[in-house]
């Protein structure tokens, strides 16, 4: 069994759905939670206690140890309180779950510029600001882990111009972070998830799309990518993994061979774009290193 005892997590928008579903997983592992949720709307505004709050209760009556935090991961304030929350109540801090964040579905010609701004504080800076914080805490640890969640709309989505550019940044912070991590034995991987939450129904799917997520992709089947990940044998480093409905999957950047030539034109790249389009032709990316 991948026990997580002894260890202290941070689960950021952890009050409902997915962030939920992890908490009460790594709780029930042994792993000490930090419960983060400002209890949003399903457009990221507004606020209610009572869901995180909930979560904590849940987890101790199942006989874990787990705190409450109900502020905003965009909030610099409130994460170094909740990260000082981390060291003082539970010694320490080992596991990040970056997973707060809404939906905001919406053609390209009527996006909000000031919303999808309001999108990135939450997403990608909410994430950037809490690693960011805990990361001399995940040093001392020596085997400190941090899960983000990323998505399929990086794919391209249509009505996801803002969510999926997030998500984008997001994956490239992932991915960087791995690389800074790997001195101090941290990992840092990310997820994209799969599951019937109310979040499915504010992306606005088709009703029988939503009901069958519901039904057949539970959050609770995301939830052991996070506890594998979030454990001090995770073997991965810089990946990523779709997530959802018992199936797991790698996600992963290539890129192609393509062809070399000092005579490059834009007609030569017309005549060759079958060969650059090529499936076959792609590797598998993890890193780039830069000469010294």
């Amino acid at each position: 069994m991948m026990d997580l005892t002894g260890r202290v997590a941070i689960v950021t928008g952890a009050g409902r759905g997915l962030g939920r579903a992890h908490a009460i997983c790594l709780a029930s592992r042994g792993c000490r939670v930090i419960v983060n949720d400002l209890g949003t709307d399903d457009d990221g505004r507004g606020a209610d206690a009572v869901p995180a709050r909930e979560v904590v209760e849940t987890i101790r009556r199942a006989g874990g140890q787990a705190e409450a935090n109900l502020g905003s991961v965009a909030d610099e304030a409130n994460v170094a309180a909740m990260v000082d929350l981390a060291a003082s109540r539970f010694g320490g801090l080992d596991i990040v779950v970056n997973n707060a964040g809404y939906e905001y579905p919406v053609d390209f010609a009527e996006i909000d510029i000031a919303a999808v701004r309001r999108l990135f504080e939450v997403h990608v800076f909410g994430a950037m600001i809490l690693t960011r914080a805990a990361w001399p805490h995940l040093i001392r640890s020596g085997s400190g882990r941090v899960i983000n969640t990323v998505s399929s709309a990086v794919y391209g989505m249509a009505g996801r111009t803002g969510y999926g550019a997030a998500k984008g940044a997001l994956l490239g912070f992932t991915r960087s972070l791995a690389c800074d991590g790997e001195p101090h034995g941290i990992k840092a991987n990310a997820i994209a998830p799969m599951a019937g939450t109310r979040m499915a129904d504010a992306a606005k799917v088709a009703k029988e799309v939503s009901d069958y997520m519901k039904q057949h992709m539970p959050p609770e089947l995301v939830s052991p990518a996070v506890a594998y990940l979030a454990h001090p044998d995770c073997r991965v480093n810089g990946e990523s993994f779709v997530v959802g409905g018992g199936k797991i999957g790698r996600y992963a950047l290539s890129e192609g061979t393509g062809f070399t030539t000092p005579d490059l034109s834009p007609e030569l790249i017309a005549q060759n774009m079958d060969r650059l389009l090529d499936p076959a032709d792609l590797t598998v990316m993890t890193r780039v290193t830069l000469a010294s």
